[in-house]
C-alpha cells in the first residue's frame, strides 16, 4: 500500500467526521438535527475511508469495493445535507416534499451506481493507485451533486439573511465550511472529466475543522463538548513531559545521569521554576480554553471584584438588575437566567433565554414563592432529586418544586436574602456545556447573591425614596391647585358679596330712610319708595337662597322629596311666572307643547322647577329682544327638555367652565350685572341628584345658545 498525501488527507477527514458523529450520537442523539448531522458525517467518513482506500489500495479488488462503498455514500451526503439544513432553518414541514424527493433520487442513483453506465471499474490515474472509471451517464452524479449542495447553500443563504445573534453566527460557519468542504469535494469529478488532479480534496479536512469550532464556540446542535476538557488536560500533560523528558536530558548530557549529585542540585533549582511554570500554563490554557470553547471556568476573586465595582457603580435598580444578570450569564455560560424582586409580589427585572410568561407564573406561584422564602438558600435540581432530605420541607412539596423546576429548564434558584428577609431571586438555567454546578460555583454564586442582595435593597429603598418624593410633590401639587381653587371661589363669594348683597341691601336702606326721614312725602312717592325697598328684599332674599343652595350642594347634603310630577305642568307654570320679565326685556318666549302627553316621573317638583327656572330665566336675561324657545318630548326612557336661544352665545372657555361656581361669561355684566354666577351650577347639581344632565352648546358670540335637559321616566 502507498500513501501519499492525499490518501493521508482523506484518512484524518474520515477520522475527524467519524469521531464529530460519534461524539454527538453519544452526547445527544434525541435532537432530529443532530440526527441529520449524524448521517452527513458518517456518510463523509465512509466516503473518505473509501476514497483512501481506492488511491492507496494495492489491491484492484479491494480497490473496486471501496469505490462502490465509496459511490453510496458520495451520492447519500447531499440530501443527508439538505435535510440537516432544512432542519436547521426550521423549514422541515414546509420542504418535506423537496426532501422525500431528493430521497428518491439517492436511492435511484445509488442503485444507478452499480452499473457499467455509471462506472466500468478502477484504472490506476497518475499518482493514485487506482481511480474511478466512468460510465457515458457517470456526468448525472455530479450535475446531481452540484444542484442539491447548491440548493442547500441558498437555503443557508436565506436563513442567514433573517437570523441574528447566536443564530446568525451558527449559519455562518456552517455556510462557510459548507461552500468550502463542497467545492473541494466537487474536484474530485475532475479527474473523470479532464484529467485534473482534485487538489480540492484537501478542504474537505478544513471543512470538518470549521464545522467543530462552530460546535464548539457557537453550540451548534446544542452539545456538549469535552474539546475544552481536552485541551487543558492534554496541554498540561504536554508541559509535564516535557519538563520531565528536558530534565532528564540534562541531567544525562551534564551530569552522565539522574542520580548524581550535579543533577539533584539541578532539581533542586528547577522544582520552583517548575512550579511557577505548572501554575503559568494551567492558567493561559484555562484562558485559552475560556475564550474559545465557551468554558466554564473563572477567577474566583476577579469576578467577586469586578461585580462588586461595577454594581457599586449604580443605584439605578433596572441597570443593578443588568449587572447582576449579566455576570451571572457571563460567568455560568448560561443561555437562561431571570432575575426576579420582590415588592407585594414577585416582578420580573431581567428574563434571557427563558419563556417570561411561563417563567413569571412559576416565580408568583404563592406555592413556590412561600417554598423560596422558607428554604433561603440556594435549590438545585440536581439535589432535589438526589439528596431531597437534605431540605427541612415536606416531600409533596419537594416533589412539586421538582415538577415545576424541570417544566421551566431550571437548574438552580438562588435566593437573594436582606436582612433575614427574601427580597430577589436569580433563576438559572443549565449550562451551556451542561456540566453541573459545582460547589466551587455554588459557592461563587452565594458570594455574587450576597452582594446583589446589598445592593438591591439599597436601589429598592432609593427607588422608594423617589416615589415617595414624586408621590408628595403630586400631593403637594394637588393641594396647591385646590388651595388655588378655594382661594378662586373665595374671592368669587367676595365679589359677588360685596356687589350683590351690598346692592340690594344699600337700595333698601336708601328707601326706606327717606320714607322715615322725610315726613312731608307725598304718599304716591312713599308707596314707589317701599316697593321699590320690597323689591330689595326679595332679589336679597333670592341672592341669600343661591348661596344657600351652592353650599348645601357642594357639601353633597341636598335633601330630595320625589313626587310624582308632569313636566309640561311645571314648564307652563314657568314661563308663565317668566313672561312679565319677557315682555320687559322684549324677548319672544314660547313653550312648544308636546302633542301626547310626556308620562309622569318621580322628581322633587320644587328642586325641578328651580333647576329648569335657572336655565329659562338666564336664557331671557341674555337675549333681550330675541326669542327663547322650550320643547319637551319623551325620548325611550327619558324626558328631553331644550332650552333654544338666539342671544350672545358662548365661546369655548365659557362652555368649559359654564357649570361651575361663580361663573359668568365674558361681556356678561354689560348685558345682565345682577347675576351671582350660581344659577347653572345649582341647576346642574340638581339635576343630577334627580339621576338627569344638563349640556350646553353655542356656536360662538353673538350666535346663541342650546341647553339640553335630561330627566329619567321611573
Amino acid at each position: 500500500m502507498v500513501i501519499s498525501a492525499f490518501g493521508i488527507s482523506s484518512f484524518i477527514t474520515a477520522l475527524l467526521s467519524l469521531t464529530q458523529a460519534l461524539f454527538i450520537f453519544v452526547k445527544n442523539r434525541d435532537l432530529l438535527i443532530n440526527r441529520s448531522w449524524i448521517k452527513a458525517n458518517i456518510a463523509v467518513s465512509v466516503w473518505s475511508f473509501g476514497l483512501f482506500f481506492v488511491v492507496s489500495s494495492n489491491s484492484r479488488q479491494v480497490a473496486e469495493l471501496a469505490q462502490n462503498i465509496l459511490d453510496i455514500s458520495a451520492i447519500a451526503i447531499p440530501v443527508f445535507f439538505l435535510e440537516f439544513v432544512v432542519r436547521l432553518s426550521n423549514k422541515e414541514k414546509k420542504n418535506r416534499l423537496l426532501v422525500r424527493f431528493a430521497y428518491v433520487i439517492t436511492i435511484l442513483l445509488s442503485v444507478f451506481s452499480f452499473s457499467p453506465l455509471f462506472k466500468q471499474g478502477v484504472e490506476p490515474l497518475g499518482s493514485f493507485q487506482f481511480w474511478i472509471n466512468p460510465g457515458s451517464l457517470y456526468i448525472l452524479f455530479p450535475i446531481y451533486f452540484v444542484v442539491l449542495n447548491s440548493v442547500s447553500l441558498l437555503f443557508l443563504l436565506i436563513h442567514y439573511k433573517k437570523s441574528s445573534g447566536v443564530t446568525r453566527q451558527q449559519i455562518k460557519y456552517v455556510m462557510i465550511a459548507s461552500a468550502i468542504g463542497f467545492v473541494g469535494g466537487s474536484t474530485n469529478f475532475l479527474p473523470q472529466i479532464s484529467h485534473l488532479y482534485p487538489f480540492g480534496n484537501f478542504l474537505v479536512t478544513l471543512y470538518i475543522v470549521i464545522i467543530t469550532y462552530a460546535i464548539t464556540k457557537y453550540r451548534l446542535m446544542d452539545i456538549r463538548l469535552v474539546i475544552r476538557k481536552a485541551v487543558f488536560y492534554i496541554g498540561m500533560g504536554i508541559f509535564v513531559v516535557s519538563a520531565y523528558y528536558l530534565v532528564a536530558w540534562s541531567d544525562y548530557t551534564s551530569f552522565g545521569g539522574p542520580f548524581t549529585l550535579g543533577a539533584l542540585l539541578t532539581a533542586i533549582v528547577f522544582a520552583p521554576l517548575f512550579l511557577a511554570g505548572f501554575v503559568f500554563m494551567s492558567k493561559k490554557l484555562k484562558q485559552l480554553s475560556n475564550k474559545y470553547f465557551f468554558a466554564s471556568l473563572y477567577d474566583y476573586q476577579e469576578t467577586l471584584d469586578k461585580f462588586s465595582k461595577d454594581v457599586s457603580s449604580t443605584i439605578n435598580l433596572p441597570e443593578v438588575a443588568n449587572v447582576v444578570v449579566d455576570t451571572v450569564q457571563q460567568t455560568m455560560r448560561m443561555d437562561n437566567v431571570g432575575l426576579f424582586v420582590k415588592n407585594k409580589h414577585y416582578e420580573p427585572m431581567k428574563i434571557i433565554g427563558f419563556n417570561e410568561s411561563n417563567l413569571t407564573r412559576m416565580v408568583t406561584n404563592s406555592r413556590c414563592s412561600d417554598f423560596i422564602s422558607a428554604i433561603k438558600k440556594p435549590l438545585v435540581y440536581d439535589e432535589l432529586v438526589r439528596n431531597a432530605q437534605n431540605y427541612n420541607y415536606s416531600e409533596e412539596d419537594i416533589e412539586y418544586a421538582k415538577e415545576q423546576m424541570k417544566s421551566q429548564d431550571v437548574a438552580v434558584v438562588l435566593p437573594l436574602v436582606s436582612k433575614g428577609e427574601l427580597i430577589s431571586c436569580i433563576i438559572l438555567g443549565k449550562k451551556i456545556s451542561r456540566d453541573a454546578y459545582t460547589q466551587e460555583d455554588m459557592r461563587l454564586l452565594e458570594s455574587l447573591a450576597n452582594h446583589a442582595a446589598i445592593s438591591i435593597e439599597n436601589a429598592r429603598l432609593y427607588n422608594e425614596i423617589q416615589g415617595f418624593n414624586e408621590t408628595l410633590k403630586y400631593k403637594v401639587d394637588d393641594a396647591t391647585k385646590r388651595l388655588r381653587e378655594l382661594l378662586k371661589i373665595k374671592s368669587d363669594f367676595l365679589t359677588v358679596a360685596s356687589h350683590q348683597l351690598r346692592t340690594p341691601t344699600s337700595i333698601v336702606r336708601g328707601m326706606l330712610s327717606l320714607v322715615i326721614e322725610e315726613k312731608d312725602l307725598p304718599n304716591d312717592e312713599r308707596e314707589r319708595f317701599i316697593s321699590q325697598a320690597y323689591e330689595g328684599i326679595n332679589r336679597l332674599e333670592r341672592i341669600i337662597h343661591e348661596l344657600l343652595n351652592a353650599t348645601e350642594l357642594e357639601g353633597k347634603k341636598m335633601r330630595m322629596d320625589f313626587k310624582k310630577v308632569r313636566i309640561e305642568h311645571i314648564i307652563e307654570e314657568i314661563v308663565r311666572g317668566l313672561l312679565p320679565l319677557a315682555d320687559q326685556l322684549k324677548v319672544k318666549l314660547v313653550f312648544d307643547k308636546p302633542v301626547r302627553p310626556i308620562p309622569k316621573t318621580l322628581a322633587d317638583p320644587i328642586k325641578l322647577k328651580e333647576a329648569i327656572t335657572n336655565i329659562i330665566d338666564n336664557a331671557v336675561h341674555y337675549t333681550a329682544g330675541g326669542n327663547v324657545n322650550i320643547s319637551a318630548r319623551r325620548k325611550e326612557n327619558q324626558i328631553v327638555i331644550e332650552v333654544t336661544d338666539n342671544g350672545i352665545g358662548m365661546s369655548k372657555n365659557d362652555l368649559r367652565s359654564i357649570f361651575t361656581k361663580f361663573t359668568r361669561g365674558e361681556g356678561i355684566l354689560q348685558v345682565h350685572p345682577n347675576g351671582t354666577g350660581l344659577g347653572l351650577f345649582i341647576a346642574k347639581k340638581m339635576l343630577e341628584a334627580m339621576g338627569g344632565t344638563i349640556t350646553a352648546e353655542s356656536k360662538g358670540k353673538n350666535k346663541g345658545s342650546k341647553f339640553t335637559l335630561t330627566i329619567p321616566i321611573k
